[in-house]
């Protein structure tokens, strides 16, 4: 092999191999025994020189086909029988099981082509066939092939395999399979597929899902779902911060974890009950601020004005484009003064804040290059055909709560199922609280569940701040 740098635009080479793996290398052998090599130039990419075995190379076939092959001298074991789950034992007559190592796969080449200097590169070689791995995938051939072992000889499955059964053969294996672990495993992978997708996708299907419920005059399955949707995770995500501040080792520091967190909710509420323009306003501002960082962190986008400003935008567009349903909520709450000046602005000024509201985040979005807040701002519009409160929730539920959630599952090192777990305490405390105010609200439920959420989540804001600063500064 002539040594030369590759140099595409001369192209030295009539060969190029990029790895020697087990293939590779018996592909090289094969054209250097046929003459296919002689008087070529051969590059092969390696990082340097094979030492150690790195994997068994394993098949299946019978003594004239291996013959043929001319690789017996390389054949470090073999066995003619298999057992199936330690019982069964078959013959596998004259179809043999055989085993080469790679790095004698390797040598060979070497010795064939000795003047030819090659490289090497860490591969990593898996028998397709082995029944008993741990790790999941595996662990779904295991049981299909098990299952198929009970009814089908191994010689039928593995002339199968090799495609050497006549017409008929073929159908007797297939209908033989477990035709119930293969529709488990296809559902197993349906949602793992679903769930993988990125966590915009479900806010903006359900959308779209829920605009059809309209048109079909359906609007209750959607209420349901995003109902069920905040029960779980949308009050879950908030019912965790007690795992986020100061670790909690015993009964006195959860009571006064949980005596100051309501505090700083009833504060809150004071100041709705006795000025809540004010109440208002701080509503809109710590929401904005909220729903902005977690998004960014979310994106990885640097936080400041930028996130606050999203998040404004996101608050602005769900309530400016359902005016008349704000105008209805607002006048729910007692002494709010800021709906007789929304009853008093013009359509060409609504017009303009929505402009404004939508000009922001097309701002934001292109300054950081975003097509998730483009994502975002085309379902929040799409979602203006539907009510208030299912905009919001669609948001909340399937946005906001989602990012936080997979934060916290980060941050704090613990699986969905055990974060749930120790959420449900705060989540039922957190329910009942709701439910109490509600029953109590009559016609103003609306504007009373809005204000009974702003209280509770005004602690959680400023633990998810801090814990936010403790995730970026790896002290969790």
């Amino acid at each position: 092999m002539k040594e030369s740098a590759i140099n595409t635009s001369q192209s030295p080479f009539d060969f190029l191999f990029v790895g020697l793996g087990a293939a590779n290398c018996l592909l090289i052998l094969r054209l250097n025994e046929h003459g296919f090599l002689k008087g070529k130039t051969v590059a092969i990419v390696e990082p340097d020189t094979k030492s150690t075995n790195e994997r068994i190379s394993c098949f299946w076939t019978m003594q004239d086909e291996l013959a043929k092959t001319q690789l017996k001298r390389l054949i470090g074991n073999s066995c003619d029988s298999i057992e199936i789950i330690r019982k069964n034992k078959q013959q596998k007559r004259e179809l043999q099981h055989f085993h080469k190592k790679v790095i004698d796969v390797y040598n060979e080449k070497n010795n064939q082509l000795s003047s030819r200097k090659t490289a090497r590169q860490k591969i990593v070689f898996y028998d397709w066939l082995q029944l008993k791995r741990s790790d999941e995938k595996h662990e779904y051939g295991k049981r299909i092939f098990d299952a198929l072992f009970k009814k089908v000889a191994v010689t039928g499955v593995l002339s199968f395999l090799r495609e050497k059964t006549n017409n008929s053969e073929p159908s007797l294996a297939v209908s033989k399979l477990s035709k119930w672990l293969f529709a488990k495993n296809a559902i197993n992978h349906l949602f793992r597929k679903v769930f993988s997708l990125p966590i915009l996708a479900f806010p903006f299907l359900f959308t779209i899902f829920a605009l059809i419920l309209s048109f079909k005059k359906f609007d209750y399955i959607a209420w349901i779902i995003l109902g069920v949707g905040f029960l779980s995770v949308g009050l879950s995500h908030g019912a965790l911060d007690h795992l986020t501040s100061k670790k909690i080792i015993n009964n006195k520091q959860l009571l006064y974890f949980i005596t100051t967190y309501l505090l700083k909710s009833g504060l809150l509420g004071l100041v709705w009950l006795f000025i809540p323009d004010v109440a208002l306003l701080v509503f809109i501002a710590y929401s904005a601020s909220h729903f902005g960082q977690a998004d960014f962190e979310e994106w990885g986008y640097k936080q400041g004005w930028q996130s606050f400003l999203w998040g404004f935008s996101i608050i602005m567009t769900i309530l400016f484009f359902h005016f008349e349903e704000l105008k209805w909520i607002l006048q729910q709450i007692p002494n709010l003064h800021s709906v007789d000046f929304l009853k008093k602005m013009s359509e060409t000024q609504i017009l303009s804040i929505k402009i404004l509201v939508i000009g922001s985040g097309i701002f934001i979005a292109a300054l950081n290059k975003s097509k998730y807040i483009l994502f975002t701002l085309t379902y929040l519009l799409l979602s203006s055909m539907l009510p208030l409160i299912i905009s919001f929730g669609i948001y909340f539920v399937g946005q906001h709560s989602m990012h936080g959630w997979r934060h916290l599952s980060i941050g704090l090192n613990e699986r969905s199922s055990g974060l749930w777990l120790k959420s449900l305490p705060f989540s039922i405390g957190g329910a009942l609280i709701i439910l109490f105010f509600l029953l109590f609200a009559g016609l103003n439920y609306v504007g009373m569940f809005f204000i009974i959420l702003s209280c509770l989540s005004i602690p959680h804001v400023f633990s998810m701040h801090r814990f936010y600063s403790k995730l970026k500064q790896g002290v969790l």
